[in-house]
């Protein structure tokens, strides 16, 4: 099981970088619920946030006995870009923002 702190362990690691691990705006999401729907939606599921995930692999290895799972540290680094600066500000389009 991994908590998001092993996830933020294996990044750092793998990644060379000082990474920070922010709260979550729960506050913004009870702000906004009156007024957008997925906020009270995100607000209904935060217990999960809260909550410590496990998943048993015992059926897929039935299932699929020769089945070797990809190790944490290539499925996290697969969606980064191979020049990602942690510590610069990206646009979605992975430009960085300039300094005005």
């Amino acid at each position: 099981m991994f908590s998001p702190n092993d996830h933020l362990t294996a990044l750092r690691r793998e990644t060379g970088h000082d990474i920070r691990l922010v709260a979550f705006p729960w506050w913004l999401m009870t702000l906004a619920s009156p007024v957008w729907e997925m906020a009270r939606e995100l607000r209904e599921m935060r217990y999960l946030w809260d909550t410590d995930h496990r998943l048993d692999g015992a059926k897929l290895a039935r299932l699929l006995p020769d089945f070797q799972p990809t190790d944490m540290a290539t499925v996290m680094l697969a969606g980064l870009p191979g020049d990602i600066h942690p510590s610069q500000a990206m646009r979605p389009g992975g430009q960085p923002v300039a300094a005005e």
